[in-house]
């Protein structure tokens, strides 16, 4: 036996050991996708590399045709379709062809079996098979028949089919990494060229097959693009129906900051002005924002705000084998509903601080007064003037008022608060409800002198919750009472128009511009009134909250030591947006 002929064995025997490293390989990688059915490929190549060698190695043509039947038995005509399920696998995130689609894939492939196996019966697959000298190899002449001819078209059509969906994948990607997209584009065209190479050089300059050393390389180029290079370790599947899915934005850039990848969470944070190969200090810059600080070590849940929405960003850098840095991951978690929930449980804080003030202070208050007068009637009453004891049950019946107020503002602030206050809305004359809320604070008024004024007022209809409308024109009234000096005025006034509109003036205390920008707010505390009169600074909350409900709004416009005015707004559509 010649050298060359040696040399070209050992080359067989290498590309048979290389196969059966590669299939112990993949195999321990059977959970990367496309693995499991590139292993059975280079299984076959395995088989392919086995029957070759007897093929190369047979000095006659019984043998050499053994050789062959064994490369036909299972390698050669499986080889392209498992090649095939492969890309599939891994193209579509594990969903490799189903049973049925297996079947009729192999109907082709098992009649080349078929036919390669009872060649001596028949030339559909091999026409005169025989024996010639090319150098110092003794080969097999073959001519092609039919089987072999939709043999090899039905496994070029395969490769190249596989060949397609892994490219798209690769452009799903969007992969810049050059050593990976290397690794993968030659184990995809590799065993292709190799193939047509052959066969159409193997009557002249291409005698011997080198197809399946093609196959082993291609599968061991994958196999060490995986080790070395985390091949699959960037799965546009995963992108797609995971990373893409998710509301979590995620950036990967390399080592210069520059984005490698990202998903449309992130897209819709930068208006779709993110790019790949973009570099990200400059993207977060156009948002005012210096990212380079967090970049390229453990960042864990920092705060950021981009356009008036909140970011927890995370980054964890990516090593490589020899445990370099060469790119980060950043995600940025929208942490703005927890954030608005953190502010509204503050605002909740205070609220249940108010409520507890009110009961624990404004309530007792006003029931020690009434103990304590009722007791002055009850033990003591001999000791008073009928003048005095009228005076005491002026002030029992007043504060008993004041309190009874301060309960109801407290009973509609809380189902305000709970959500249980619900619109009841029909058509009322707003004059008739100024009317009904001036009866129900004139008593206060009186006690000190203070005139309540209203001019003719057009008899304008509106669709509201009566109640509500009351409520919030008497909390006004009785705010303008408290802060108005005795024999003071207090004006109210009705306008028709396309927005009716309620006003109440008078010629109080007045507020500064401080004092008016907490008027609607619990950091509001309440003030004592002119004649001493004292409050929750409940009312012109339910004010504000009650006309809100109404789709309207409340104005206020005070000066020191002039006078208040407040303006109610009602909308004139208010009935469409109600039902």
């Amino acid at each position: 036996m010649s050298f060359d002929v040696i040399l070209f064995l050992s080359f067989i025997t290498i590309s048979t050991l290389v196969s059966l490293a590669v299939v112990i390989f993949l195999l321990s990688k059977e959970k990367a996708p496309g693995t499991i059915y590139l292993a059975f490929a280079e299984m076959a190549c395995l088989v392919w590399n086995i029957g070759y060698f007897i093929e190369i190695a047979g000095s006659s043509l019984a043998v050499k045709m053994i050789g062959v039947k064994i490369q036909y038995f299972f390698a050669m005509p499986f080889a392209p379709i498992f090649w095939y399920a492969s890309a599939r696998h891994f193209s579509s995130l594990k969903k490799a062809p189903r049973a049925l689609e297996f079947i009729l894939l192999a109907i082709i492939p098992t009649f080349t079996v078929i036919l390669a196996l009872t060649t001596e019966l028949h030339s559909f697959f091999y026409v005169s098979p025989h024996l010639i000298t090319s150098g110092n190899f003794l080969l097999i002449e073959k001519g092609w028949g039919i089987g072999f001819i939709i043999h090899m078209a039905y496994s070029y059509i395969a490769i190249f089919v596989a060949a397609i969906i892994m490219l798209q994948s690769l452009r799903k990607q969007q992969l810049i990494f050059k050593k990976q997209a290397a690794f993968l584009l030659s184990g995809i065209f590799l065993p292709w060229i190799t193939s047509l190479i052959y066969v159409f050089g193997m009557s002249s300059f291409m005698r011997l097959d080198f197809t399946n050393a093609s196959f082993t390389l291609s599968a061991a180029m994958i196999a060490w693009g995986m080790y070395k290079h985390g091949l699959f370790d960037l799965i546009p599947q995963a992108k797609e129906k995971v990373i893409e899915a998710l509301r979590v934005s995620i950036i990967v850039i390399d080592q210069s900051n520059r984005v490698v990848d990202f998903n449309s969470s992130a897209r819709l944070i930068f208006d779709n002005s993110i790019q790949i190969a973009q570099n990200l200090i400059d993207l977060f810059s156009l948002k005012g924002i210096k990212i380079a600080p967090f970049l390229h070590h453990d960042v864990k849940a920092e705060e950021l705000s981009i356009d008036d929405r909140y970011y927890e960003i995370s980054v964890t850098p990516v090593h490589d084998n020899a445990d370099k840095i060469n790119g980060s991951i950043l995600t940025l978690y929208d942490v703005t509903h927890q954030k608005n929930i953190e502010k509204e449980l503050v605002e909740l804080n205070k609220t249940k601080d108010k409520f507890f003030s009110i009961i624990a202070h404004d309530l007792r208050n006003p029931f020690s007064s009434l103990i304590g007068l009722s007791d002055l009637l009850r033990t003591d009453k001999e000791l008073y003037s009928e003048e005095e004891r009228n005076e005491i049950l002026l002030r029992i019946q007043e504060v008993s008022q004041n309190t009874f107020k301060l309960l109801e503002n407290l009973l509609n602030w809380s189902k305000s608060q709970l959500g249980s206050y619900h619109i009841q809305a029909e058509i009322h004359s707003l004059r008739a409800l100024i009317t009904e809320a001036i009866l129900q604070v004139q008593i206060s008024a009186e006690q000190k002198n203070i005139s309540i004024v209203h001019d003719e007022m057009s008899d304008v209809s509106c669709y509201v919750d009566a109640n509500m409308i009351i409520t919030a024109i008497r909390n006004l009234l009785s705010n303008a009472v408290k802060f108005t000096r005795k024999g003071g005025k207090i004006t109210i006034s009705l306008f028709e128009g396309p927005t009716p509109q309620i006003v109440i003036s008078d010629n109080g205390i007045g507020m500064n511009k401080e004092q008016v920008n907490k008027l609607f707010t619990l950091e509001k505390l309440s003030e004592t009134g002119t004649a001493g009169e004292i409050g929750s600074g409940l009312g012109l909350i339910i004010v504000k909250e009650f006309i809100e409900k109404h789709r309207g709004k409340i104005t206020v416009e005070s000066t020191p030591d002039v006078g208040t005015t407040f303006t109610i707004s009602l909308p004139s559509d208010f009935r469409a947006v109600a039902d």
